[in-house]
């Protein structure tokens, strides 16, 4: 009788499932890696694209290709830290992924396509005459949306948020702050010191990093529910889609300054980034009811195959 019941247990914890290591800790060591290899690719690469010319630079391939070269260090970044799931393709299998980044993110998408669309009716009208040698301008244009979108997801969402996943993703309160930090820092290199510092230029630079940074934070809701940065990808490259606009007009790239010390277009980025930040508000109750429901704890992909104990 007893030899039966002994028997039982035995097989009951054969058969049972193996459970999953029991992570209590975050990785300080991955968190301190990622975010110095961040801020270092920051700091390095917005002084030297200002001096290749990114803020106001040319259509050109000569600009194009340093650029490109320049912009794939944190992709290299985030291989070498072990994030390969992040950009492996076999997660787009069945297109999941981007319908699933696509529900969180389309409103802000379909509202920044609108400048491009109008763009596009003002050309089909002839309304606004087209570039010198605009079939170069085209290409190169096209070849930076996607390499900015890139460049900032690896970075954002790749290193900086995956690596803050790594020690603070024990808790659902963990993860949040995470991607808030990660959201604000994607909003405030978007804004560039250059023009004197008065009341009209911080109200819109403030205004911009909170309309940037509420994409930034719906996109790190998209990476942990798909675990790719690839939709991500595609859906930054829209944002950045007016791009093409200035490329096949005759406009610089950067011509359109996202702060201002200005009080007429201060006000007039005020009212549009105002706008902005409604339509994403109301549109993120699908996010934050994601981030309620996902699994805790999540590490990020940058800390497997680390130990428990790290």
């Amino acid at each position: 009788m007893v030899g039966r019941h002994m028997a039982a247990a035995t097989d009951a914890t054969t058969d049972a499932p193996e459970l999953a290591p029991n992570r209590t800790r975050g990785s300080v060591r991955q968190m301190v890696l990622a975010l110095a290899i961040a801020v270092a690719i920051t700091a390095i690469f917005l002084p030297v694209s200002h001096f290749l010319g990114v803020t106001f630079g040319e259509y050109t391939w000569g600009y194009f290709i340093p650029i490109v070269v320049l912009k794939l260090v944190p992709v290299i970044c985030v291989l070498a830290l072990g994030g390969r799931k992040l950009l492996a393709p076999h997660m787009l299998r069945g297109g999941e992924a981007f319908r699933v980044a696509w529900r969180l993110c389309w409103l802000p998408v379909v509202l920044n396509l609108l400048p491009f669309g109008l763009g596009l009716i003002g050309l089909a009208t002839g309304r606004s005459e087209l570039a010198v040698g605009w079939p170069t301008r085209l290409a190169v244009g096209i070849g930076l949306v996607l390499t900015v979108g890139i460049f900032e997801e690896s970075l954002c969402r790749g290193l900086l948020f995956q690596g803050l996943l790594a020690r603070m993703g024990s808790s659902r309160r963990g993860i949040v702050a995470a991607s808030v930090i990660s959201s604000a820092f994607f909003g405030i290199i978007h804004v560039v010191v250059g023009v004197e510092l008065n009341p009209w230029w911080v109200l819109t630079a403030v205004l911009k990093i909170v309309q940037a940074g509420w994409i930034g934070f719906l996109f790190c809701v998209a990476v942990i529910k798909t675990r790719s940065l690839l939709p991500c990808f595609l859906f930054h490259s829209l944002f950045d889609i007016n791009v093409i606009i200035g490329a096949i007009f005759d406009q610089q790239i950067g011509a359109g300054a996202y702060t201002t010390d200005s009080p007429e277009a201060a006000m007039g980025q005020a009212v549009m980034y105002g706008i902005f930040i409604i339509v994403y508000v109301v549109g993120s109750r699908r996010a934050l009811r994601t981030l309620r429901q996902i699994d805790v704890p999540d590490y990020g992909e940058l800390r497997r195959g680390e130990s428990a104990t790290s």
